[in-house]
């Protein structure tokens, strides 16, 4: 059975659909379980416009507030900021991860869409080729 064009390029875009989806589910395990792990410690991750930070809750869940942080005791506050660096430390990790996967995820994608440049319906196309030659030599000068 061949494929209309139409349909091969709509088998190739739900391919490459595919692999995103499949990394950007393991970024959001990774924060789901950055999240869990930072309330196993007493805090909340907030997102903030420069990323995200942890926040310590209160024994009921709420939010602690500065103020309300500064009328604990010395040994708890130190117990707080030490569980703070550690979610900080988490924070980072999960970050980098984030990185990686998103470095795997683009060279999964260059090599998914490099070989479909190269093979057409079943056949090598002249045209897809040059597009590749093209497309490599674009990627060499950048």
């Amino acid at each position: 059975m061949k494929l209309k064009h139409e349909e091969l390029s709509f088998e190739q875009l739900k391919r490459s659909s595919k692999i995103s989806e499949t990394y950007e589910d393991r970024k959001r395990q990774l924060l789901s379980d950055m999240e869990k792990k930072a309330r196993e410690r007493g805090f909340q991750i907030k997102r903030t416009p420069l990323g995200f930070a942890p926040v310590p809750l209160k024994s009921d869940g709420q939010p602690l507030s500065e103020k309300e942080f500064q009328k604990l005791g010395l040994e708890e506050r130190k117990r707080i900021e030490e569980n703070m660096k550690s979610v900080q430390k988490q924070i980072k990790q999960t970050f980098e991860q984030f990185s990686l996967l998103d470095r795997k995820s683009k060279e999964e994608l260059t090599k998914f869409n490099r070989a479909e440049l190269l093979f057409c319906g079943g056949r090598q196309c002249l045209l897809d080729r040059a597009l590749c030659y093209t497309f490599e030599l674009v990627r060499a000068t950048h």
